[in-house]
């Protein structure tokens, strides 16, 4: 099992033996050079000296289980308007993921009441994993 890097993602696939009493004229694999999300299955393929074939099959095992990553943002201080009705443009933190972000969300409500507020934000990636950080809005009595 190898971790994703990439859409593609190179693996080593290592090495296959074999034996024979007329010995072994060739070894070969049908591996490509990189490999995709997902299992995949090579097959080795050995021909003996007197032209005999055997094949072996061997299974590579692709998978992300990296989250994404989010740069944090700072946290808000704003002067309120209002006691409970303040709006607040939250601005977006910046992601990354090696296979890329689905989405980036977060629970803030639509308006702001004065004091301090956590806003969970989450970014998922295109197989769900997932990472979360907090930021804090402070709003001040005017």
């Amino acid at each position: 099992v190898v971790e994703a890097v990439g859409h593609l993602t190179a693996v080593n696939i290592g090495y296959a033996s074999a034996h024979d009493e007329s010995g072994i004229q060739s070894l070969t694999n049908n591996a490509p050079s990189k490999f995709t999300l997902g299992t995949s299955t090579i097959i080795w393929t050995a021909i003996d000296g007197s032209g005999n074939l055997a094949v072996a099959p061997q299974q590579i095992t692709v998978q992300d289980t990296t989250p994404p990553l989010i740069t944090p943002i700072s946290n808000v201080t704003l002067l309120a308007v209002h006691p409970t009705l303040n709006l607040v443009a939250l601005d977006v933190p910046t992601t990354y993921d090696a296979l890329g972000v689905l989405s980036i969300v977060n629970d803030a409500p639509e308006y702001f009441a004065i004091g301090t507020t956590a806003v969970t934000w989450t970014a998922t990636d295109v197989v769900a994993n997932t990472v979360a950080f907090i930021q804090y809005v402070h709003l001040v009595d005017w």
